[in-house]
């Protein structure tokens, strides 16, 4: 038998969300625990405010309300769903626990059913917390934990009261732990925070509303004791207004309770629903309200709205969550392939890659990046080859104008000296050279280098010797920057067989084909290089470029004493070698940018890029070996248990797609079936009732009047007319609203002025007072008032519990206050509120 089966948590799900919770329990069995965390209620507010009695209102859970017992230190109560019965009780050392008293708190268990001795439990936790003295607070958390097959999946948490002004016994620590203990639940995401405001007390000195105003979206606020209040004081008017959500509005709303004191509650005859209900029904101003914000039964349904709506939230992240998790696994899947057994199997799976390695390459050397390989990865610039041989292309141009000359020569005839040296000096860079200088030291060179020629002319083989040591570095320089583009190559080739293959495969592949492949293009590179330099190394230089010799013409023309003075014996020797010197530069001009060229298009694209994807084609694929096949594409130990884990994982989160996937469904359908969000123009929804509030010693008395012999002004028609649009477009908007999801009809409450259209809320404030109200302001006497308990002790007097209950059932059966009919010979009617009048009765 289940124990906690009269709990009243039965009232806190509807049929649509019992349905639900079934469904997350079939994502908690996937394991999918964490990210279902469960909801929690935390009951929070001021010293005395009646925070205890609202627990208990709510769970059925009758935490004790003695002096010193149950404000002291945080307690949750703990419910899961489950189809076995268990109980536990434990304390959670508070985070400043010393070992020792860890230890002492980890001995206190129980395992017996706690509902029935919560105040005994109380005792020994508050003793082992070491709360001897009254004023004492603690960090320390009691945790009654339950499990039954009618519970849901719940936390509620009863915390101490707030500390507006120490007492006798409460010290400045006390204030701030209570404080910082409340603070440590409004700041966890999933609690849900219900605010208890006494209306005992004045509303702006009371705490918990000042430290809720961070978390004004998950906060509720409750007002409690309402019965208390002097009825048509200024206070019960604020506390009214609020009720109302008009002022401090919440996006949950805000409820009234009427708590039951201590003498009620030894009272097994009285019936706390039965009183509340009976106050709500009879009492103005509290009559006026909707019956969404007042009483436990309507909290209880709003408070199952709320949390539906929080598992709706988590079911949506979790579902984004999920389905991106599938589509990766469903990837890396795919890139293990199927079981691959047999050598077709494994044939057929090394030739789809190959295809898949053929477009890409294809692709990225063409410059056409339009699969999403090109895109959306940390390494895009580097798999779009195209790019990346442009940009080394213009690079390697640079680089050779800048450094391809052994000497940096220059004028120095002038005042501006040598050329400023570049930040960045490398050990290959050009040296900067007196041009003067350099003329002198051909002398020797051309000693060497002497033919028929007769003095005073150019022989061309000092040219060309010139030319061969002033270009030394052409060769290396190449082969240096060919090798980094190789490179550069290699890495796209390894990461794009990773893409494809995987990581298993596309090693294997790399290792047994394509390293060897590029191997052989790295040496074709080389030796393409070596064949192009070998021209400009030949004893006599040679090009069919023509604007060479006008070059070297103009140059003659032009040219001047080149800082050589004539009257030096070896005058004329000199204009020689700088003769020789400038037929060298002019060379070296022409045939700079022919190298550049024959090395970016010569070897770079003949040896390197072209036919690049044939490294790997289908046909090779075909013609490999056996053996090869097999160290390549055959499954390793770490492949075949990589492919089952994936695969497994590929079915739990498909099921738990389709499990969230009914959850929304079932979320929906409970939200439309068994949830109503108040129209904005429905007053019934906001105010049950506009009959004034009867004469001292006179009960309230049903209207039976027909609407029909009420004498209205002349507008009357237009207003039943107004009414009778207002009542069609309420009835269609209601049938497209009964598909919204329980977390919007959690924010937009009956008791939110916001969704009030501005003319009814005008018309409501703009209504005259009940002449109840000013009677009793101008001093008349109030005989049916439920001044503090004065209208429980007539109530409990004059009708024993029983017909309580029978009046219950009789009140539930009669016709409610909205239905009846006006009583025209009491009621009387101005312009100003003759259409609020007829604009009720026709929704009605």
């Amino acid at each position: 038998m289940d124990p906690f089966s009269p709990l009243p948590f039965h009232l806190l799900q509807s049929k649509g969300q019992e349905e639900l919770l079934a469904r997350l329990d079939e994502l908690r069995d996937l394991g999918f625990r964490r990210q279902l965390a469960l909801p929690q209620l935390v009951v929070c507010g001021d010293q005395n405010s009646g925070k205890s009695s609202v627990f208990h209102a709510i769970t059925g859970v009758p935490l004790p309300t003695s002096t010193g017992l149950c404000t002291r230190f945080a307690t949750e109560v703990i419910f899961r769903r489950s189809d076995e019965v268990s109980v536990s009780v434990k304390i959670r050392p508070g985070p400043d626990a010393s070992p020792d008293h860890r230890h002492k708190l980890g001995i206190f268990s129980r395992s017996h059913n706690w509902l029935q001795d919560i105040p005994k439990l109380y005792s020994e936790a508050r003793l082992i917390m070491g709360l001897i003295s009254d004023g004492r607070y603690s960090l320390d958390i009691l945790q009654l934990e339950a499990s039954g097959p009618t519970l849901p999946d719940l936390t509620v948490v009863d915390l101490p009261g707030l500390i507006n002004r120490p007492g006798h016994h409460q010290r400045i620590e006390d204030v701030t732990l209570v404080q910082g203990l409340t603070e440590a639940y409004m700041r966890n995401p999933r609690s849900i925070l219900l605010a208890v405001v006494s209306a005992e007390r004045n509303i702006s000195q009371q705490i918990v509303l000042r430290m809720t105003k961070s978390c004004s979206p998950r906060t509720m606020a409750i007002i409690t004791k309402p019965d208390h209040l002097e009825p048509g004081s200024t206070t019960e008017e604020n506390f009214f207004a609020r009720a109302k959500n008009q002022d401090t509005p919440l996006r949950l709303g805000w409820h009234v309770l009427v708590n039951n004191d201590s003498n009620e509650r030894r009272n097994r005859h009285f019936q706390r629903d039965d009183m509340e209900n009976l106050f709500f029904t009879t009492t103005w101003p509290w009559k006026a309200l909707s019956p969404n914000c007042v009483g436990i039964q309507s909290l209880r349904s709003r408070l199952s709205k709320v949390l539906l709506g929080q598992i709706e939230s988590q079911l949506s992240d979790l579902s984004t969550e999920l389905q991106q998790d599938l589509d990766m696994s469903r990837v890396l899947l795919k890139k293990l392939g199927p079981d691959r057994k047999s050598d077709t199997a494994q044939r057929l799976y090394l030739t789809t890659i190959a295809e898949r390695f053929q477009a890409l390459t294809r692709s990225a050397a063409a410059g056409e990046y339009h699969d999403s390989y090109f895109r959306y990865h940390p390494q895009t610039s580097m798999r779009r080859l195209r790019s990346v041989i442009r940009n080394w292309a213009e690079d390697f141009a640079t680089d050779m104008e800048e450094r391809g000359h052994s000497y940096n020569l220059y004028d120095d005839t002038t005042s501006d000296g040598p050329p400023q040296a570049p930040d960045k000096l490398s050990p290959d860079s050009p040296q900067p050279v007196p041009r003067s200088s350099f003329i002198r030291g051909l002398a020797e060179l051309f000693k060497q280098n002497r033919g028929r020629e007769s003095k005073g002319l150019v022989n061309s083989q000092v040219v060309c010797e010139l030319f061969i040591r002033y270009s030394l570095k052409w060769t290396s320089m190449a082969k240096s920057h060919v090798y980094e583009l190789w490179k550069k190559v290699k890495r796209f080739l390894d990461d794009l067989l990773h893409h494809v293959a995987g990581a298993t495969v596309g090693e294997a592949i790399l290792r047994e084909i394509l390293d060897q492949e590029m191997s052989t293009k790295l040496q074709a590179l080389n030796n393409k290089i070596d064949e192009l330099a070998a021209p400009f190394k030949q004893v006599v230089p040679s090009t069919l470029n023509r604007k060479l010799t006008a070059k070297i013409h103009r140059l003659r023309a032009i040219s001047g004493p080149n800082g050589i003075d004539d009257n030096l014996e070896d005058g004329a020797d000199l204009n020689v070698y700088s003769e020789i010197l400038d037929c060298m530069e002019t060379y070296y001009s022409v045939a700079l940018p022919v190298f550049i060229d024959n090395v970016a298009f010569l070897a770079v694209e003949n040896c390197l890029v072209e036919n690049l994807e044939d490294l790997l084609s289908p046909s090779m694929m075909a013609q490999l070996p056996t053996e090869q096949i097999e160290r390549v594409a055959a499954d390793s130990d770490d492949t075949k248990l990589a492919r089952k884990q994936l695969a497994d994982k590929v079915k739990v989160l498909e099921l738990a797609m389709n499990s969230c996937r009914r959850c929304e469904m079932t979320g929906l359908q409970s939200s439309a079936q068994n949830y109503r969000e108040p129209s904005k123009n429905n007053l019934n929804d906001y105010i049950t009732s506009d009959t004034p509030e009867p004469p001292p010693d006179e009960p309230p008395t049903p209207d039976t009047s027909p609407p029909e012999t009420i004498n209205l002004p002349s507008n009357t028609n237009h207003a039943e007319d107004n009414s009778r649009e207002e009542e069609s477009t309420i009835q269609s908007r209601s049938s497209n609203e009964s598909g919204r999801s329980v977390s919007e009809l959690s924010q937009t409450e009956a008791t939110s002025p916001s969704i009030m259209s501005p003319s009814l809320i005008d018309t409501i404030s703009t209504r005259p007072k009940s002449p109840t109200r000013t009677e009793s302001s101008s001093g008349g006497s109030r005989k049916g008032s439920l001044l503090k308990s004065g209208f429980r002790k007539r109530i409990l007097k004059s009708k024993p519990a029983s017909l309580i209950s029978e009046d219950k059932s009789r009140t539930s059966t009669s016709t409610p206050d909205s239905e009846r009919k006006p009583d025209t010979s009491k009621r009387t009617f101005s312009p100003e509120t003759s259409n609020f009048f007829i604009y009720s009765m026709s929704i009605s």
